[in-house]
């Protein structure tokens, strides 16, 4: 496919604001080699990008009264935004100041929130494809970690798991499944850390159980998955109602636990108690059960079973230290997140430092067990916080 040169320099000009190779702090005698990376990392990019959706906002940033926030646009006062609309070829016209302050615009003026979902798929784009590769590692010091093959698909091989056959049949005419023989007692949709260890108890305990999940099996450790963008839902590219927040969640057996960092945001964080405050009122949920004192009980649970830990100072990178100090010098107080990830050097894995959240729960669900177990005789047999079966369970 030929890219005409318009949308090139748009593209040229999109690059060069999320890697301005003359404003980084780049030693002299190793910038001819970052450049001729820069210039290798911003052809392929380009190639890749005129084969997907990017190719559309490229072309309406090039050609700026095809987007259909063009009204918006042009009746702002903002000159740098009246620029991008006379230059010739849009975008690509442009010096980086105005790039800039064009981008500010997007996510910040009249015309969000569409222009604010073109903003952050550009920034999203851009910077996963630059300082997820080379790139980053000249700057930064961030080495990919050592592997003891030449390609992680062997250790997949390696540790891949071994799946039983299937006792499922598929009828085409119907469109139906059922199992070879007698019935299916339980159906789970989605195999997050709560579906995987909903299904393994239910099986455990003489149930027939049928897990369902839409997103590839990974073997755990045997790639980087924070750099796989394909494992997001919907490509990591859907964003909240007004496209302010880019939604990260994983697409894959195991759920976000496979392919994110991070365990997940407290549930004491009070944007999320206001979200659970809001579904008690409109009695979703009961509210005798999500008390602060239980969720806060729950949420440490969950992270001794998987073995989160705080992060030390010592193990941020150059970019999260500027941040750090940045933060102290506004007169901002920082901190470190609970991690579900191996201290260095300790990840049995050669290419990844988190933890496997969903494997942690089922393989330490037997502990809870046998906690369940005396607090059942204790209770006359009664097991505390037992509720109602039904037909279908739903796992995050």
């Amino acid at each position: 496919m030929a890219i005409p040169d318009s949308i090139r320099r748009t593209h040229e000009a999109l690059f060069d604001l999320w890697f301005p190779t003359g404003q980084l702090p780049i030693p002299p005698q190793i910038l001819p080699e970052i450049r001729a990376i820069a210039a290798g990392v911003s052809a392929g990019l380009l190639d890749a990008l005129a084969q997907g959706d990017m190719m559309a906002i490229l072309t309406g940033l090039t050609q700026p009264q095809g987007l259909p926030f063009y009204n918006v646009l042009k009746g702002s006062s903002n000159p740098a935004v009246q620029r991008f609309l006379a230059a010739t070829g849009g975008f690509g016209g442009l010096d980086r100041a105005d790039a800039t302050s064009v981008f500010s615009f997007f996510f910040d003026g009249p015309a969000a929130p569409a222009s604010a979902e073109v903003a952050m798929l550009c920034r999203e784009t851009y910077l996963s494809a630059i300082w997820g590769l080379p790139l980053a590692v000249p700057l930064t010091g961030i080495q990919a970690p050592a592997t003891f093959v030449g390609n992680p698909a062997v250790y997949a091989k390696l540790n891949a798991p071994t799946i039983p056959p299937g006792t499922l049949v598929y009828d085409p005419k119907t469109q139906t499944i059922r199992p070879k023989k007698g019935t299916i007692d339980y159906l789970v949709i989605g195999a997050g850390p709560a579906g995987a260890t909903v299904a393994h108890e239910l099986q455990k305990n003489g149930k027939r159980v049928v897990l369902i999940e839409q997103g590839p099996f990974v073997v755990w450790g045997s790639m980087d998955t924070m750099s796989h963008p394909k494992l997001m839902f919907r490509g990591g590219v859907a964003a909240t109602s007004d496209n302010g927040v880019l939604v990260r969640s994983g697409e894959a057996v195991g759920g976000g636990t496979t392919v994110n960092i991070d365990l997940a945001f407290s549930p004491l964080e009070a944007t999320i108690q206001s979200r659970i405050s809001h579904w008690i009122d409109q009695g979703w949920i009961d509210g005798r059960f999500y008390t602060q004192e239980r969720i806060s009980s729950a949420y440490q649970w969950v992270r001794n079973i998987i073995g989160t830990r705080q992060v030390t100072q010592e193990e941020l990178n150059r970019d999260n230290r500027v941040l750090w100090e940045g933060a102290g010098a506004y007169g901002v107080d920082p901190s470190l997140y609970h991690l579900n990830r191996f201290p260095q050097g300790d990840s049995p894995s050669p290419v990844t430092q988190k933890r496997d959240a969903a494997r942690q729960l089922i393989r330490l669900i037997r502990e809870v067990r046998t906690w369940l177990d005396g607090l059942s005789k204790c209770e006359g047999g009664r097991i505390l916080g037992h509720g109602s079966h039904r037909p279908v369970v739903a796992g995050s």
